[in-house]
């Protein structure tokens, strides 16, 4: 993950500029993510991956 597209990841349309003319997507699937995640009281963040790549982690409230 480029540090200069980490700010914009969860952006509606985001796709990072080297990858956006060979990678298949919308730049939709981490913007849906984050919306359901707050929609249902959670969250998601980002955290790279120490042997390569990277994790996303949704952050959600057991309930009662």
């Amino acid at each position: 993950m480029p540090p200069e597209f980490r700010p914009r990841l969860f952006d509606r349309m985001a796709r990072a500029g080297q990858t956006a003319g060979t990678v298949r997507g919308t730049g939709l699937g981490l913007y849906i993510v984050r919306s359901l995640a707050r929609s249902n009281g959670g969250e998601v963040h980002y955290e790279p991956n120490p042997g390569g790549g990277s994790v996303f982690v949704v952050e959600a409230d057991a309930g009662t």
